[in-house]
């Protein structure tokens, strides 16, 4: 006698794993290449971040280096900025979009300080030596 009956098919799920595997790797190559794409993580948001960095951690010294020469001989000395951010030491921020009008740059945003949970930060950049430096700041 034989059986007249099939097993049944074990080709069905493997197949679909297959294919959910497949469009999950689709997915993750598309997000890497939007990403390197659009050039990752824009250079003035990140000067301004590490200024802001400096100055909430009280690396007052690591701030100053950021400056540009014009806003150092204004400020004096690393404690001339201690002294003009006094109060305003930020503890938090987001910025707008940035505006990069060739070798000048411009951050604007929210920022919260331990005098004022509702404040704001104001960076401006020149691009000296292919490093954005901050010319000038107002927070509060």
């Amino acid at each position: 006698m034989t059986d007249l009956q099939t097993p049944p098919s074990r080709g069905r799920l493997g197949t679909g794993i297959l294919i959910a595997v497949l469009l999950a790797s689709l997915a993750i190559f598309g997000a890497g290449l939007l990403f390197i794409l659009m050039g990752g993580p824009d250079p003035l948001v990140e000067a301004g971040d590490r200024f802001m960095t400096a100055l909430r951690d009280g690396n007052y010294a690591q701030a100053y280096r950021q400056t540009a020469p014009n806003l150092q001989r204004g400020l004096g000395s690393v404690e001339g900025l201690r002294a003009a951010v006094v109060g305003y030491r930020p503890t938090d921020w987001r910025w707008a979009e940035p505006a990069i009008p060739d070798s000048e740059g411009f951050l604007e945003g929210a920022a919260t300080f331990p005098v004022d949970p509702v404040g704001s930060a104001e960076l401006r950049f020149r691009k000296i030596d292919g490093q954005w430096r901050v010319t000038e700041f107002e927070l509060n």
